[in-house]
């Protein structure tokens, strides 16, 4: 008050109100073009680093996190490229034996993982970065793990070529065969689910079919025999397969993981299906009643997978909606645009695995409860085509995003942490409390 009392008799100083005003203006734009400033962004592009790659993966990832969109759409590209034209190939039938394409593209995922490994080490060592941080030991340690299953999948991809090179033998040996007419009387019926599901991929041949209401018949020269050699290599081609699924059910029992519901109904009934394919090794092709049973469990458990899958799917659309964000490019929080692309590979995803099991559902129906035409046979596979062709768009977003991934998010770990991208408040007994944009 005593100040109030005094300033009020003192003359009024135009000059001083002007300075007064003019420090105010200048303050609120000061203010403005302070919180239009982006730390996250300027922190990318200007990182204290030796290194140039760590540079110019920091501008990189500073235009994608400016511009989330080309997060989608290089991962689209990026998987396309890699993942999607290895696809296509198996799609059109390029190769004989489908699984040619496929280990090429696990080999070319191998290599980059340990490429990356590689090329991590020898930079933090040239650029004297201590190997021993937390963020540098998660990205060795998580690379080298990618490594070691990508090194049991490449073998289970080996041996299950050499089950499909089995296949293509007896059919270029004349062992095994479908037949297109009724003139034909030589055919045996075929009661293995899985093994008859996988050589109608094989043997179909829709421009031999003059009459879709036949009955589908098979050839099969010694059928004891053709049917023991295909399940002793479809055995030895699962070994790696069934490492990795016990590696996952472990790790899903053990290990706190991400959607562990869906882990465990996928990895258990897995399990359980090794199991089967295993004891039917031992059984002979004439005890139709044990195949019956067999083919039932069969689609049992590949039914649990697939609602095991499906849930997986959906509830990771339901915490990607309810907190859209991604880690790996420092993208606090996606539009609503982003989130829609991103959902829509989701369905697309979902829809082209649906339409895959019910392609092996109808192929279950035609041999446990009728007659099987060429014209079902047909509609069974075209259920298999479409499904698998939608599966090659949304896995090339998911493969794309994936390899990015690897690439980027050290970067995103190491520079752009937590606090930066939130606005926050830091308080201080001393000074004002200033806000900090992120």
């Amino acid at each position: 008050m005593r100040d109030y009392f005094l300033q009020k008799d003192l003359p009024y100083d135009k000059t001083s109100e002007s300075i007064k005003s003019k420090a105010q203006n200048d303050e609120s734009i000061n203010t403005v073009n302070f919180f239009e400033f982006d730390i996250v962004t300027d922190t990318l592009k200007h990182i204290h680093s030796g290194s140039k790659i760590r540079k110019n993966l920091s501008s990189t990832l500073a235009n994608f996190y400016s511009y989330p969109i080309l997060i989608i759409i290089f991962s689209f590209l990026t998987g396309l490229i890699f993942m999607g034209v290895p696809m296509i190939v198996i799609y059109l039938k390029i190769f004989q034996n489908l699984m040619k394409p496929i280990i090429f593209l696990i080999l070319l995922s191998l290599f980059f993982s340990i490429l990356i490994i590689i090329v991590h080490i020898i930079d933090d060592k040239r650029n004297k970065v201590s190997i021993l941080a937390k963020w540098e030991r998660k990205i060795v340690f998580k690379n080298i793990g990618l490594s070691l299953t990508l090194i049991i999948l490449v073998v289970g991809a080996f041996l299950m070529h050499n089950f499909f090179d089995d296949i293509l033998e007896k059919i270029n040996n004349d062992n095994m065969d479908l037949i297109y007419d009724d003139n034909n009387e030589a055919y045996v019926e075929v009661h293995d689910f899985i093994i008859k599901y996988i050589i109608n991929c094989f043997l179909f041949n829709e421009t031999k079919i003059n009459n879709d209401k036949l009955k589908v018949k098979y050839y099969i020269n010694e059928p004891d025999s053709v049917w023991t050699d295909l399940h002793f290599s479809l055995l030895i081609a699962c070994i790696p397969l069934f490492i990795f699924i016990m590696n996952k059910l472990i790790k899903s029992i053990i290990i706190e993981v991400k959607y562990t519901v869906a882990q465990l109904i996928i990895f258990i009934n897995s399990f359980i299906l090794f199991i089967l394919i295993f004891f039917t090794h031992f059984l002979k092709y004439d005890q139709n009643s044990y195949w019956e049973v067999i083919s039932i469990l069969e689609i049992i458990l590949l039914g649990f997978i697939y609602f095991g899958y499906i849930y997986w799917t959906i509830h990771s659309i339901y915490k990607f909606c309810k907190n859209p964000k991604d880690k790996s490019f420092s993208i606090d929080r996606y539009d609503l645009s982003h989130i829609i692309i991103i959902i829509l590979f989701d369905i697309i995803n979902i829809i082209g695995y649906t339409l895959i099991y019910l392609s092996i559902l109808g192929n279950f129906i035609n041999l446990a409860f009728k007659d099987e035409t060429l014209y079902d046979l047909k509609i069974v596979l075209l259920l298999l085509k479409i499904g698998f062709l939608l599966t090659i768009v949304s896995n090339s977003y998911y493969y794309g995003h994936h390899l990015l991934s690897l690439i980027f998010r050290p970067i995103a770990i190491q520079y752009t942490p937590a606090k930066l991208k939130k606005y926050y408040i830091r308080a201080n007994k001393k000074l004002s409390a200033f806000i900090i944009p992120s």
